[in-house]
């Protein structure tokens, strides 16, 4: 019926409304079949766009004889600054979309929005972000965040762009800003905060404390503390309902199971879960609570608004992980001993099938067509098509390998180190810390397509950040987070295959509060005036270095507005550092190197649309006896 509809529709109009200003624009695009309208404005108050503030982008698709939202597309758009004079014309907007859709290096837009971020926690205390190429061939480091401490657990709001870290060590809860790469708050919380997740609908965090015995509640937006609930010693595993209603905390060190109001941020219920590590499952389509004890000889299900238990499933001892299909159909229980994944069918509570693994399973991940399973012994991950998993018989398991050393000779946390694409890719990403790769799979092949490694340390978790337009509630809106740090006029090229339109709309970004506004006249460019230098482990080094746009300096006098990082490759080390303005053009960053030896450093802008790794490295020498003063004139 959809594609009926589609195949009527003729004409093309495209409205810009910017922050609620009454501004717009209305043309037709020739062979274009839709009315699509552009909304750009700021995420919070002013409802203006502002360089350096984050805003809300997306797009609205409708039948332009009916108004009627078309839903279920997938479009394409990016955001460039525009350099020269004047709108595109169509011809100047198709050949900027097919730039971009090459993935011509020279063609970078400032802003794709069809792609995705790698994020990595890292064994040098460490936030990786990856910026993947085309078709994942390659990967730019876009920055390395130092946390406060030794991470250990996390979570990813897609909706705000913050990533959400816990430092047991530090006892704290801190939230990382994507877009602008910097720490945005640092939130007390209680002793072994070890693991931390994030309600579905955004609102709170919830962090366990293993030491303690408690769950902090943490608001997401301020991160303020809102609630310290009892939980019981700890390992703990934390869950929510689909709905948000209800979250989840099961102490392993106590075999209790805590049900919490998740409105009222109050207890609700405590029930016996069994003896030995907990793990839990949520299943939408069963309305239960899935809580399996290694000890215990069954598989427990939970009514999480009674309390009480509603069923059993008889599986034998050594269920050490669980894991629900993204349809809510399937229950996937593994045990790590014997090498084994056990798969239940929810509406029967019976064993559908039992499937080898490699040798000590012990992480689940899905994408809507086949399960992944990580062992920790051998260098290789299970994946199993889930359509293959009713009925009678079993499926095969495929053994894709990534690597040659199993990922259990390097120190593992929490962290889950299987990725699944972006809906609709049909694949994965997978960190093996023993290598320091990671692994790009697509769904069907025998192997892995490709493999690259991290900079400077073992990933020892592996999440995407997805910055895809995305459909809000079949609503016929496409939209995403944006956050540009130049002020100027950008063209939006948006791209819709089937059916085809093709078009460029314009936004304005306006100064930020104290931001330079930066003219660009020329490619830029990094002279390091340290080459010649040799510096000192363990003493302060004065690192400077000259920015230049075309053959004029490059003057950025706000604090913060140029950064340095610096790593080894044959070691776990690296650093951030802000660089202040001398004179016009010259920075200067102070780095204390831990040892000697050969580093890379990179510098970054994103005022000037300088991003990590867009500008060629230098290296700073250390040695243990320095042949030059470290003074530089």
């Amino acid at each position: 019926m959809k594609s009926h509809v589609l195949s009527r529709l003729t004409v093309f109009v495209a409205i810009l409304l910017i922050g609620g200003i009454g501004l717009a624009q209305e043309k037709v695009a020739p062979g274009a079949s839709l009315r699509v309208e552009l909304e750009a404005g700021a995420a919070g108050p002013p409802p203006v766009l502002q360089a350096g503030q984050e805003a809300r982008l997306g797009f609205r698709v409708t039948d332009p004889h009916s108004d009627f939202p078309v839903s279920g597309l997938h479009p394409s758009a990016w955001v460039i600054r525009r350099d020269t004079q004047g709108r595109p014309d169509q011809a100047a907007c198709e050949a900027a979309i097919r730039g971009q859709l090459g993935g011509l290096a020279g063609d970078r837009a400032q802003l794709d929005l069809n792609g995705f971020l790698i994020l990595t926690l890292n064994a040098d205390h460490t936030l990786g972000i990856i910026n993947p190429q085309v078709n994942l061939n390659s990967a730019n480091l876009e920055a390395l965040i130092p946390l406060p401490g030794r991470p250990g657990g996390w979570a990813l709001n897609e909706a705000t762009g913050r990533v959400h870290i816990t430092l047991p060590e530090q006892q704290e809860l801190v939230s990382v800003d994507l877009g602008a790469h910097a720490i945005r708050s640092r939130t007390a919380v209680g002793r072994g905060a070890a693991t931390v997740g994030l309600q579905p609908d955004g609102r709170y965090l919830w962090v366990g404390n293993d030491v303690d015995g408690t769950v902090t509640v943490v608001e997401a937006a301020t991160g303020q503390a809102a609630a310290t609930l009892p939980a019981g010693k700890g390992p703990l595993a934390l869950g929510f309902d689909d709905a948000g209603r209800f979250a989840f905390a099961a102490a392993s060190g106590e075999g209790r199971l805590f049900i919490y109001d998740a409105r009222t941020l109050a207890p609700h219920a405590t029930v016996e879960a069994g003896p030995g590590q907990l793990s839990l499952a949520y299943s939408p389509l069963a309305e239960l609570l899935y809580v399996a004890a290694a000890e215990g000889l069954q598989i427990r299900a939970f009514r999480p608004a009674e309390g009480k238990e509603a069923a059993t499933v008889e599986l034998g001892r050594g269920i050490t992980r669980l894991g629900i299909s993204p349809d809510g159909r399937l229950l996937l229980a593994l045990r790590s001993a014997r090498d084994e994944l056990h798969v239940v069918d929810v509406a029967t509570h019976q064993l559908t099938a039992k499937l080898a693994t490699g040798k000590a399973p012990d992480q689940i991940a899905f994408t809507p067509a086949f399960a992944y399973v990580r062992s920790t012994d051998t260098p290789e991950v299970t994946v199993v098509q889930l359509s293959g998993l009713l009925g009678n018989g079993s499926t095969p398991a495929l053994a894709v390998p990534t690597g040659a050393v199993a990922p259990g000779a390097a120190a593992l946390p929490g962290a889950s180190s299987l990725a699944p694409l972006p809906e609709g890719a049909g694949g994965a990403l997978i960190a093996n810390p023993a290598d320091r790769k990671i692994y790009f799979y697509m769904e069907g092949m025998a192997a892995p397509m490709n493999a690259f490694k991290t900079y400077t340390t073992p990933p020892l978790g592996i999440l995407i950040h997805d910055r895809s337009l995305r459909e809000a509630s079949s609503s016929g809106r496409y939209e995403t987070l944006i956050r540009l740090d130049e002020p100027g006029t950008y063209d939006v090229p948006f791209y819709l295959p089937s059916p085809r339109v093709a078009t460029c709309f314009e936004i304005t970004v306006q100064p930020g509060p104290g931001a330079p506004h930066v003219v660009r006249s020329g490619p830029p460019g990094f002279e390091s005036l340290f080459a010649d230098r040799h510096f000192a482990p363990g003493t302060p080094a004065r690192l400077r270095f000259r920015l230049t746009r075309g053959d004029q300096p490059l003057a950025l006098p706000r604090e913060g507005a140029v950064a340095i990082t610096t790593f080894r490759l044959d070691a776990h080390w690296s650093a951030r550092a802000p660089a202040r303005s001398l004179t016009e053009g010259i920075y200067e960053a102070v780095v204390t190197f831990p040892e000697a030896g050969r580093y890379h450093v990179l510098v970054e802008a994103p005022s000037a649309g300088i991003r990590l790794g867009d500008l060629r490295h230098a290296f700073a020498f250390v040695n243990e006896r320095p042949q030059q003063s470290q003074e530089q004139q």
